[in-house]
C-alpha cells in the first residue's frame, strides 16, 4: 500500500516539493514497530533534493524533526525497494522517466539526482535504466 501524498508539503530545508515521503521504500515502513517509530518520531525521513531530515505528523505533513539529532535516526530510501516499485507500478520505465513524467522538479533539479540510497549507491538522474523484470 503506498502512502497518500503530503498536501503542500514542502522540505524545511531547501523548500523543495514533498508529494510523497516514498516511505514504502525503506525498510522501517515494512514492520509495525518501524511504522510505530516513525509516528513518534524516532525514525525521520530525508528530502529527495537536498537529504535534510523531516519528521511525518499526523494528519500528514511534515516539520523539522522534533528530537534532537542524536535521538532520531534516518529511514533511507531502498534502490531495491524502489525498483519493486518501479516494475510493478511503471513496468519499463526508469525511475528518471517516472521523475520527469510527474514533474518532479525543483529549479534545475530533479527528484532523487544525487540521492543516497541505503545501499550506498547514489542516483544520477538520466543516468539510470528501467529495473529488469
Amino acid at each position: 500500500m503506498a502512502t497518500p501524498q503530503i498536501p503542500g508539503g514542502q522540505c524545511p530545508h531547501c523548500a523543495g516539493p514533498i508529494i510523497d515521503l516514498f516511505a514504502e521504500w525503506t525498510e522501517e515502513y515494512q514492520t509495525a514497530a518501524g511504522k510505530r517509530d516513525i509516528l513518534v518520531g524516532d525514525v525521520v525521513f530525508d528530502c529527495y533534493f537536498c537529504e535534510g531530515p523531516f519528521q511525518l505528523v499526523l494528519p500528514l505533513a511534515i516539520v523539522l524533526p522534533m528530537q534532537p539529532a542524536n535521538a532520531y535516526r534516518v529511514a533511507k530510501r531502498s534502490k531495491g525497494r524502489c525498483e519493486a516499485w518501479l516494475r510493478a507500478q511503471h513496468p519499463g520505465a526508469s525511475l528518471s522517466e517516472v521523475v520527469e513524467m510527474a514533474g518532479w522538479q525543483f529549479g534545475p533539479r530533479w527528484a532523487f539526482d544525487g540521492y543516497n540510497w541505503r545501499e550506498g549507491d547514489v542516483h544520477h538522474h538520466r543516468q539510470d535504466t528501467a529495473p529488469t523484470p
